[in-house]
């Protein structure tokens, strides 16, 4: 950790003293003080907490070693040597369960259950966690997928324990030992992050707003303007290569749309608040991807439930972010017209670029929304679903997509990507193949129309059906009269008699008549 630190910053001068003279207590415990001075000036520690002996009741199962990630709820064994096992996957033998698990969010569920209850034994358990996670796993200085070091849960420690270090730093719970191996324990994450990152899509943005937020939480480190720069310099261009000109993020995936959205948004908001610029066009680029998340939202606030993605609430989000980017008519979407103000024009509207029509019969909770998708497969996270409907109106959905479930390599996990868990159709029972990843010029206006009375679309899927002998060919025609009903046309082209299945997902809740 010494050799890590840069002990001529301005402040560590007791700090170099007494390492220098020998004495690494010392020199730790005047680490430990800085950082307290550090936490204090820059408003990051929490409110004194009164003791209490209330309880929370995710952070008593935690107390059991018990958690619930995607709502999978499994208990962690511990190990000969106390420890828990860091790579349990959980009931369902998932590896996702194991990496939620290293992510470290649940300690954030001790935090908060500890400032609302008071209760020491909450706090005491999240260090117990972080000590006890960086003893029992050394950095193994290689690229990895092991739950531990894997690029995700790498770059999630790092801006958790962050948070958690400043937050704590005048609570004794946190204990001088467990502060000191964070801090020995962050250049692991930081070299970890910089040199064996994804290549690309939500990973990296995620992972190199990680590197620059380390950056800048502790840059008493020697290479903390190294990650910085690397971390600037990689992410700049990925703007403009993740990021559709309309706003969509190229997975095609509302969930992970939000994911690259909110680290590109953490990155201005960190160099923000140490004063330092960032380009017009890195802003320009967040609005887009605002008023994506904005224009797509259903009434009810949730996101389109697209490829790879969660139902996610989104309301509270862009309601955040309206008034940071003066967008009043964001306010108003996301509020169902109680404040803000109208957008103009039509209620409908088509992102080109991802080849989404969202449409709308007006902006209150009760209105009718649609996604018709007629754009590519995506970059990443895909499924074999073009062409598919959603509808929701009066509140509630009707015609619904698969959504993401989990990413078990499963036959639930194979049925959830394919065409028949989407409303599409089949042929001869065969579902799409994967098709083009993305488009390089939008949709041709030749293909879609938005007007006061209706919108329409119309699209073809034309790479072939998985297995199929012969060639077809799927266009879907769809008009939605506003505020009335959707019609949908389909036309099969083929060159040899088939059966044909059309697909109608319809929400459990919903009562079929024909």
């Amino acid at each position: 950790m010494f050799d890590a630190l840069n002990l001529d910053y301005d402040g560590l001068e007791h700090v170099k003293a007494a390492y220098e003279a020998g004495d690494k207590i010392k020199a730790c415990k005047a680490l430990i003080d800085y950082y307290r001075e550090k936490a204090k000036t820059n408003a990051r520690v929490m409110k004194p907490v009164q003791p209490g002996n209330g309880t929370h009741p995710a952070a008593e199962q935690i107390l059991q070693d018990t958690f619930t990630f995607q709502d999978v709820t499994g208990t962690v064994p511990r190990q000969a040597d106390g420890s828990l096992d860091w790579t349990h996957r959980g009931p369902n033998d998932d590896s996702e369960w194991a990496f939620f698990l290293n992510r470290h969010g649940h300690l954030h569920t001790l935090f908060r259950a500890y400032q609302k209850t008071g209760n020491p034994a909450y706090v005491t358990r999240l260090d117990d966690h972080i000590r006890e996670w960086v003893l029992a796993n050394p950095y193994p200085g290689e690229h990895t997928g092991d739950p531990r070091w894997r690029g995700l849960e790498t770059k999630s420690r790092i801006s958790g324990w962050a948070q958690l270090f400043y937050a704590l730093a005048e609570d004794e719970a946190l204990k001088p030992s467990t502060r000191i191996l964070i801090l020995s324990s962050i250049p692991d994450h930081a070299h970890y992050t910089q040199h064996y990152h994804h290549t690309g899509g939500n990973w990296l943005a995620m992972q190199m707003c990680a590197l620059a937020d380390g950056a800048l939480q502790w840059p008493e480190y020697k290479k903390a303007t190294e990650w910085l720069d690397y971390a600037t310099n990689t992410l700049m261009p990925e703007m403009e290569r993740q990021i559709y000109p309309d706003g969509p993020q190229k997975e095609l995936s509302s969930h992970y749309h939000g994911a690259s959205l909110h680290s590109f948004q953490r990155y201005a908001d960190l160099f923000e608040k140490v004063g330092r610029d960032v380009p017009p066009m890195w802003y320009a680029g967040l609005e887009n991807m605002w008023n994506y998340w904005a224009y797509s939202m259903r009434p009810d606030g949730h996101g389109v439930l697209n490829n790879d993605s969660n139902l996610d609430f989104n309301r509270p989000s862009v309601l955040r972010a309206a008034p940071k980017y003066k967008r009043p008519d964001w306010a108003y979407i996301a509020s169902n017209g109680q404040e803000g103000q109208q957008p103009n024009g039509l209620p409908s509207i088509m992102f080109s670029w991802a080849g989404q029509l969202i449409m709308r019969s007006g902006w209150d909770a009760n209105a009718h929304w649609g996604m018709f998708d007629v754009g590519p497969w995506g970059i990443g996270h895909q499924h074999n679903d073009k062409l598919h409907l959603s509808i929701a109106a009066f509140g509630r959905d009707i015609l619904v997509d698969s959504g993401r479930l989990y990413y078990k390599r499963d036959k639930w996990r194979g049925f959830i990507k394919s065409s028949a868990a989407h409303n599409t159709l089949l042929i001869d029972g065969a579902g799409q193949n994967d098709d083009v990843k993305e488009f390089t010029e939008p949709l041709s206006k030749e293909v879609y129309q938005l007007t006061d009375t209706f919108d329409y679309a119309r699209g073809s899927f034309t790479a072939g059906y998985i297995d199929l002998e012969g060639e077809a060919t799927h266009t879907r025609a769809m008009v939605y009269v506003r505020d009335k009903f959707w019609i949908v046309v389909d036309r099969v082209t083929t060159d040899r008699p088939r059966q044909i299945q059309g697909l109608w997902h319809f929400h459990p809740h919903c009562t079929v008549e024909i």
